[in-house]
């Protein structure tokens, strides 16, 4: 699956405005069983597989096109007891490395 994310930008607070450069999206989504690579926690596969930590499936930084758009490709997300079937998407400013 192919997932695009379009950044647009608007005023987030009068200290924050994204400028028209070239910005990150984050990605993330769990696998078809409901786990997240790099968490450890209940409900999330085997609670004490510690090597799940290292783990970065599913999970994406990248840079926008000059049309401000990130491009993923990526699985349907999977689905885990008590939340709808999601991803989690974030828009970042500035590059974080």
């Amino acid at each position: 699956m192919w997932l695009s994310i379009l950044l647009i930008y608007k005023e987030l607070s009068p200290f924050m405005v994204l400028d028209e450069g070239f910005q990150y999206a984050d990605f993330d989504s769990s696998n078809s069983t409901g786990v997240y690579g790099g968490v450890i926690g209940y409900g999330n596969g085997n609670e004490g597989d510690l090597s799940n930590l290292n783990n970065t499936f599913l999970r994406g930084l990248q840079a926008t096109d000059p049309d401000r758009v990130a491009q993923f490709e990526t699985l349907f997300p999977g689905h885990y007891g008590g939340r709808a079937t999601h991803s989690t998407n974030n828009p970042f400013p500035i590059p974080l490395f």
